[in-house]
C-alpha cells in the first residue's frame, strides 16, 4: 500500500515510470512477389504476412524492408537485420531455419514464345545471353556456371543487383537485351497476372538438381549472429503448425492465389 501511495504521488507530480520496451524484429528481402513484395504494397507478400501473423500473439512488432538480395543476405548475416524472407538453405546455409517450410520455389528458364530453345545442361547456354539476379542460388551446376562467367570480360551472363531484380530481367527479356532468364514459376506468373497482361513467355527447362531439395524449399531464415534467432525460428515453426490447423495460413495464401503453395507446405 505504501509503495502504491508513492507511485500515485509521483504520477501527480508529472513523473512517469519506464515501461518494458516493445520487442521488434526487422525482416528483409528484395521484391519477389508473391513471396515478398514492395514495402509500400497493400499486400507485402505472403511470407511477410505469415511472419506478422506468427509474431503478433507474442507482442513482437515486425518491420519489413526491401533491398537488393545480396545486401539482405550480407546485412542479416552481420546482424543488422533479424531475418531474410524467401531463402533456400543453399542461399544461406549458416542461417537459422524454422522446422517447417514456408514455400516451394520452382525455378525455370524462360524465353519469349517465339524462341526455339530448351535447356539441356550448361553447354546449351553457350550461345545464350542469360539474365540472373545477384546473390540468388539456382542450382549447384548453374551457380558454378554463373560464377565462372562472371569473371570473364565477354561474359554471357548479365547479373542484376537491385531491389526489383526479377522485374528488370523480365523487361530485358521482352526487350531482347537477354535471350533467357531463370526465375521462379510463381513469380513470373504473378508478375503478368497482377498487371492483367498477356503472358508472352514460355518455360524452357528446369535448372534444379532434382536430388537437392535445398534449392526448392524456401523459408524465412534468421541471422546466424543473433542470439534470439533460435527463439524466433521456434515461434515461426509453432505458428505455422497452428495457422495451418486454424485455416489462417490458407486465408493468407488465398490473397495471393497460392492454393498450390498451401498444399505443398502443408505436408
Amino acid at each position: 500500500m505504501f509503495a502504491w501511495r508513492w507511485m500515485i504521488l509521483l504520477a501527480g507530480l508529472g513523473l512517469s515510470f519506464p515501461c518494458a520496451a516493445e520487442e521488434s524484429i526487422t525482416i528483409v528481402a528484395d521484391k519477389w512477389c508473391p513471396y515478398s513484395c514492395a514495402a509500400e504494397d497493400a499486400n507485402q507478400g505472403y511470407m511477410v504476412d505469415i511472419v506478422r501473423a506468427a509474431f503478433a500473439p507474442h507482442n513482437i512488432k515486425v518491420e519489413y524492408k526491401v533491398m537488393p538480395w545480396a545486401d539482405a543476405l550480407a546485412k542479416t548475416r552481420k546482424g543488422t537485420f533479424d531475418a531474410i524472407v524467401g531463402a533456400s538453405r543453399n542461399d544461406a546455409a549458416d542461417f537459422i531455419f524454422p522446422d517447417v517450410v514456408q514455400g516451394i520455389s520452382i525455378n525455370q528458364f524462360w524465353v519469349k514464345k517465339d524462341k526455339n530453345w530448351l535447356y539441356s545442361g550448361v553447354p546449351s547456354l553457350s550461345a545464350m545471353r542469360l539474365g540472373v539476379v545477384a546473390g540468388y542460388a539456382y542450382s549447384k551446376e548453374l551457380d558454378a556456371y554463373i560464377a565462372e562467367q562472371h569473371s570473364k570480360t565477354d561474359s554471357q551472363v548479365q547479373m542484376v543487383s537491385d531491389i526489383y531484380g526479377y522485374e528488370f530481367n523480365i523487361e530485358k527479356l521482352i526487350d531482347g537485351r537477354v535471350d533467357v532468364i531463370v526465375e521462379d514459376k510463381n513469380t513470373i506468373e504473378y508478375y503478368f497476372a497482377s498487371r492483367h497482361l498477356a503472358f508472352p513467355l514460355k518455360s524452357a527447362g528446369n535448372p534444379v538438381d532434382k536430388n537437392d531439395t535445398n534449392d526448392t524449399l524456401i523459408y524465412v531464415a534468421f541471422g546466424p549472429n543473433n542470439s534470439n534467432s533460435q527463439r524466433y525460428a521456434q515461434i515461426l515453426t509453432a505458428a505455422m503448425q497452428s495457422m495451418r490447423k486454424s485455416g489462417e495460413l490458407q486465408a493468407i495464401l488465398n490473397k495471393y492465389h497460392m492454393d498450390e503453395a498451401y498444399r505443398l507446405v502443408a505436408k
